[in-house]
């Protein structure tokens, strides 16, 4: 039996929409300190840690040139590289990345009263002026808040998919 998304919305005022709100803002200053470390540190780009919501450093993307192969070691990508933690640099380079704030996923989930962290965490959607929507599957035996309501996958892709973030 394959698994099947539900999807949910809940307006942006709601008391879930708050909670969401307050994610949202999370989420933004943890790519404002990543994207100032990648600056500061010399990276152009990142994967973010696939244990986090969002936040965290799985690998670091040096578009112009390969970094010093002294402090740094390939990951599993050919562009990509994380610190090595056996010299000086390398180690204080691990300890900025680490130190950078993260979103955990039990974070979101705790946004609609789910308690599926560390292995399952809702999806999220933010980009649209009205609605905050969030995905789950159907075999996770999740309850939504009153203030959610479910939608299908159609109408939740419409209301998400092109819309240009809410900027406030």
């Amino acid at each position: 039996m394959s698994k099947m998304t539900i999807c949910y919305i809940t307006k942006k005022d709601s008391e879930t929409g708050v909670k969401f709100q307050e994610l949202e803002q999370k989420m933004n200053q943890v790519r404002i300190e990543q994207k100032k470390l990648s600056e500061e540190i010399g990276f152009s780009r990142w994967r973010d840690d696939p244990w986090t919501f969002t936040g965290g450093f799985s690998s670091l993307l040096f578009e112009d040139k390969a970094p010093d192969e002294k402090i740094y070691k390939r990951s599993n990508y050919r562009k990509e590289f994380m610190p090595k933690r056996n010299n000086k640099e390398g180690k204080l380079i691990h300890e900025k990345l680490k130190a950078c704030p993260k979103v955990e996923k039990g974070e979101a989930n705790a946004c609609v009263n789910f308690d599926g962290h560390p292995f399952k965490s809702i999806g999220f959607a933010f980009n649209h002026q009205e609605y905050f929507g969030f995905q789950v599957e159907d075999t996770w035996n999740f309850t939504p808040p009153s203030d959610c309501e479910e939608i299908t996958p159609t109408k939740y892709n419409e209301l998400f998919t092109n819309n240009e973030p809410n900027k406030k």
